[in-house]
């Protein structure tokens, strides 16, 4: 456990950070129900909890992501909506528009194309400088404790002694840790969770759990950031209780307008995510969309196995090598499944394997995937370039 002060983190470009308040009292405008107001999928849980899915198939939905600065770091943020999803580079941090009552979660599947200092962040609503970074092979911030190598870590930032005109800016280590191994290029689904005082940070089947120090956010913003990286989440579920505040400023009710279609639960049917993969399968084998918007679907672990299997069959059908370069980031993947179909496609289109064996041991498949990567630089024009 360490105290920098900010003196120390001055130098770096870190100080008091930009308040990120909940907006002073105005005029009530209309009430809306919440999937009126959010451009995510919106689900009611029990207890007032919601839940609010992102695959960024649609720019939009980027508008339910508000730009913010919990850490002071020279820099400027990009943030676009890509084939493969939310792509973030540069220095910055979203948070959801949503004001959380205490606790939320973030489940997320992110593409590393920078494999150090990114992650999710918690934040107090109203005051940005308490806030907690759940952070994937930090190295930035740990190199004021002399760190020469990156690890992950939930870390809580924070003004320790507010009395003095600049206060003394420190960070404290909840958890820590350098494993799982993470690489380039790599997919991994992170997960999340403020609980009380009780932070959760789970990396792949890696979890990281600790106590969170100082006192317990009242209502807070959750979202996820950069440092001088780049990353691209592909998916985003954000689960948490509305703080009755914001539901109350912004016009809110909780409640859908929408409400789910009986015998569109579990086990009635193809669910929506299934019949939309299932329509742009369709439009790829009749060249209505990119080879870039099907690839994704064979790591999807929420469609149903046979229409992942399908995605791998109709990229494979189509002859296209440009999908190959795309094929990294599925062999990476932690589900064995997804590897397969991923080994699917690349023999169907490149006529090798290149040692590569699905189920083999995770340095085993590190090693084919980079025979793979050499070979795909060998030959730029057959491959193409990976957006």
């Amino acid at each position: 456990m360490r105290t920098t002060l900010l003196s120390l983190l001055l130098l770096a470009g870190l100080g008091p950070a930009v308040a990120a308040p909940v907006a002073p009292s105005s005029p009530k405008p209309k009430t809306r129900t919440l999937d009126e107001v959010l451009k995510g999928k919106v689900a009611l849980l029990d207890g007032g909890r919601v839940e609010i899915t992102y695959d960024f198939s649609k720019k939009e939905q980027l508008e339910d992501w508000v730009e913010f600065t919990p850490f002071r770091v020279a820099g400027t943020l990009a943030a676009t909506v890509e084939p493969d999803g939310l792509k973030l580079k540069g220095v910055g941090a979203l948070h959801h528009r949503m004001v959380f009552d205490g606790d939320a979660s973030l489940t997320f599947d992110l593409t590393l194309w920078s494999n150090r200092d990114l992650g999710a962040v918690v934040a107090e609503a109203g005051h940005s400088e308490q806030h907690t970074l759940f952070c994937l092979n930090d190295l930035y911030f740990q190199k004021f404790d002399g760190a020469k190598k990156p690890s992950h870590m939930i870390c809580r930032f924070g003004v320790v002694d507010p009395s003095e005109p600049k206060g003394n800016v420190a960070f404290r280590y909840i958890a820590r840790g350098t494993a799982p191994k993470i690489r380039k290029f790599q997919k991994i689904t992170v997960f999340a969770e403020k609980k009380g005082k009780t932070h959760t940070f789970t990396i792949g089947d890696k979890t990281y759990t600790g106590r969170q120090v100082g006192r317990d956010f009242t209502e807070l913003l959750i979202g996820i950031y950069v440092v001088k990286s780049t990353g691209v989440w592909g998916r985003i579920v954000v689960r948490g209780n509305p703080s009755p505040r914001w539901l109350e400023k912004e016009g809110v009710k909780l409640a859908l307008k929408h409400a789910p279609s009986p015998g569109t639960g579990a086990g009635s049917g193809p669910s929506e995510a299934d019949v939309a993969a299932g329509a742009l399968i369709l439009k790829y084998r009749a060249g209505r969309v990119a080879a870039d918007r099907v690839v994704p679907l064979i790591g999807r672990l929420d469609l149903a196995e046979d229409l992942r299997r399908d995605a791998a069959r109709a990229l494979v059908e189509s002859g296209d090598k440009t999908v190959v370069p795309r094929l990294v980031n599925v062999l990476y993947s932690e589900d064995e499944l997804t590897r397969e179909l991923g080994a699917q496609v690349l023999k169907g289109l490149t006529g090798k394997t290149f040692g590569y064996v699905p189920g083999a041991p995770e340095e085993s498949r590190r090693k084919a995937i980079q025979r793979l990567i050499k070979y795909i630089q060998k030959k730029p024009k057959e491959f193409g370039r990976s957006k």
